[in-house]
């Protein structure tokens, strides 16, 4: 078992590892710039300024042969330090969820370890759309499935990957814009994606 502490730019951070399963928990708080444009209209500079205090936590690993899970969480409590103009201080940012949760996992079929399904939920959290704490976009869920198929062919191996995402065809707002203007974006529908790789 390995368990270390880290100290690093307003984030501590314990990590732990058996080689069956690991994770890791992390606090932090972080300040950063945010560019919007002045309360005239006339300049966009970095007028403002967010501080994010939260917490984030995963634990991945193999329970047992063949199969590998993961997970992860974050927790965000963020604040509007500084406000052009002063108007929206202390009010929450647009643009960061107040949670995001993913969970997934591979399983190797027993009659063909060379091919592996695959899985993954993710949820986010509610996030303003404006400064002004006016506008709020709900929480959304979306699944998504694949598959893995890996074959030596003439010494290379290669794998095939087909995913599925979205597979139950949600329709969500994916989150808003940091920027100071008020847009959001739209969830992708369900997609599927393939794809092949070669390892030299």
């Amino acid at each position: 078992m390995e368990l270390d502490e880290q100290l690093q730019a307003g984030s501590v951070t314990r990590n732990y590892n058996n080689k069956r399963i690991g994770g890791n928990i992390s606090l932090f708080e972080i300040k950063q710039p945010r560019a919007v444009v002045n309360q005239s209209g006339t300049h966009y500079g970095f007028y403002d300024e967010i501080k994010n205090r939260g917490l984030e936590l995963s634990i991945y690993g193999a329970p047992v042969d063949q199969v590998r899970v993961y997970s992860s969480g974050s927790w965000t409590n963020p604040t509007l330090t500084k406000s052009e103009g002063g108007i929206n201080k202390g009010n929450t940012p647009p643009g960061i969820p107040s949670y995001q949760l993913v969970a997934g996992g591979e399983w190797d079929l027993p009659f063909n370890r060379d091919v592996t399904l695959t899985g993954r939920v993710i949820h986010t959290g509610s996030q303003y759309l404006s400064e002004q704490n006016n506008l709020k976009l709900d929480p959304w869920t979306r699944f998504d499935v694949g598959l893995r198929y890996r074959v030596k062919v003439s010494n290379q191996k290669i794998t095939w990957r087909a995913a599925v995402e979205n597979i139950g065809n949600k329709s969500y707002w994916a989150s808003a814009a940091t920027d100071g203007n008020s847009r959001v974006s739209v969830g992708e529908p369900r997609t599927l994606k393939l794809s092949m790789s070669v390892d030299f």
